[in-house]
């Protein structure tokens, strides 16, 4: 009886994961005729990854995208000033770079983190501290 349960229980999980799992395969995957994917499968590029191929003329070359970030060598920087680094909370907590609070557990870093971001959208002071004065968001997992 308890064999009949734990076998009904574990099937009723493996269906349940192959539903998740049908509910996130993404779009654009060819199946194989028996509708599995083979694990070395790789996905279908977006359409327009081939627009620029159908839009220029034979013989010229595709232009170079555009780029959000710049490259630099040391010798492109070399006698330009370092620019001096902003600070949310002066010496302790940098501005416009990811900071990470880290600790044991339960000793008090997402509180540590609340309070800071209620400080920075308040303009008030935190750990006796100035704060510079801006939005906040707080992401905790």
């Amino acid at each position: 009886m308890a064999d009949d349960y734990i076998s009904d229980t574990i099937r009723e999980w493996r269906e349940q994961r192959d539903r998740r799992e049908a509910q996130r395969r993404p779009m654009g995957f060819a199946l194989t005729p028996d509708h599995a994917e083979p694990a070395d499968m790789q996905p279908l590029p977006p359409l327009d990854a081939y627009a620029d191929e159908f839009q220029r003329e034979e013989g010229q070359e595709a232009a170079a995208p555009d780029r959000a970030s710049r490259f630099f060598t040391a010798a492109d920087l070399e006698g330009r000033p370092v620019p001096e680094r902003p600070w949310l909370v002066p010496d302790l907590v940098p501005s416009k770079t990811v900071t990470l609070f880290s600790g044991d557990g339960g000793t008090g870093k997402s509180l540590l983190a609340l309070q800071l971001c209620a400080a920075v959208a308040s303009g008030g002071a935190w750990l006796g501290l100035p704060v510079a004065q801006g939005r906040a968001l707080m992401i905790s997992a």
